[in-house]
């Protein structure tokens, strides 16, 4: 009942889409290499707000906080992603280890139970919607196996698509300081 009175699919994208679970992280990080490679990703986004996606990004701190150990200040300060650290590097080494992009899909589909078409054609379905929300409490997931990846993988996810900071975008709960209510 509940999916499909939420469920939003498309024509050729199933309205509820049931991983095994523990795999949601093997199908994020799907759909994450299929944005990528066919390059719908949101490249003025991910340079104006986001760190650690193309290798060799800088970023020069405006924190006021101080290192928690030596007292340092970060404010000013200038960090580097570390050789091997980005997530282009991430989705470079995930090709290369199940043989390129239709070996990811198909990887993908082995481990969550769905088929890479359907992981494919959602993905597009995602980053060509503006703006597009992924319904996931953070209340759960993070405390199952593999929680942790599923939840770095969603907030990834919405972030290389530019959703996180869209109104009507983004993951996770929606709450009234957010600027939504709800009436019954």
């Amino acid at each position: 009942d509940t999916v499909s009175a939420i469920g939003t699919g498309d024509e050729d994208i199933p309205k509820h889409i049931c991983v095994r679970p523990g795999t949601d992280s093997a199908m994020l990080s799907a759909m994450a290499n299929v944005i990528y490679r066919k390059d719908l990703h949101d490249k003025e986004f991910l340079r104006e707000y986001c760190f650690g996606f193309y290798p060799g990004d800088t970023v020069v701190s405006r924190s006021s906080r101080k290192h928690p150990v030596t007292g340092e200040d970060y404010y000013g300060k200038t960090f580097t992603v570390p050789s091997g650290q980005s997530f282009v590097e991430y989705l470079d080494k995930l090709e290369e280890k199940h043989g390129g992009y239709h070996g990811v899909l198909a990887w993908a589909s082995k481990l969550t139970g769905t088929p890479a078409d359907v992981i494919e054609r959602f993905a597009i379905h995602y980053a060509t919607t503006k703006p597009a929300f992924i319904c996931s409490r953070f209340t759960g997931p993070q405390r199952t196996n593999n929680g942790m990846y599923f939840s770095w993988m969603l907030i990834a996810l919405t972030a290389i698509t530019g959703n996180s900071t869209k109104r009507g975008g983004g993951c996770g709960e929606i709450t009234p300081r957010d600027g939504y209510s709800v009436e019954y």
